[in-house]
């Protein structure tokens, strides 16, 4: 309605099993103290996937996107699993600045 998009569920599962299955792969030849980058909104969620299966892993994440601002994120009914799923990195990296305080904010 009027450009309104509902959540659909499927496919977010469909996401998840994404990120899972490059997760799977990385930690397939993954040697301890090997630094993981981990690319784009495309693996938001992959970080926290690796990080509980191999606690010490070195993460890095970068962003290559805009970060929506908080009162668009937050609209996301999978915006904290998004989060925590940045969070599990060790570092992460953003183009800007206002990308990377959109991102504090949220």
């Amino acid at each position: 309605t009027n450009g309104e998009r509902k959540f659909d569920s499927k496919f977010w599962f469909a996401y998840r099993a994404a990120n899972l299955a490059f997760a799977d792969t990385v930690l397939s030849i993954y040697q301890p103290g090997d630094l993981v980058w981990v690319q784009d909104y495309h693996l938001m969620v992959m970080p926290a996937l690796l990080r509980a299966r191999c606690p010490r892993a070195r993460i890095g994440f970068f962003l290559h996107v805009p970060f929506p601002s908080s009162d668009v994120f937050r609209v996301l009914p999978v915006a904290a699993e998004l989060l925590r799923g940045v969070l599990n990195s060790d570092l992460i990296g953003f183009h800007t600045y206002d990308y990377a305080h959109h991102f504090l904010s949220a």
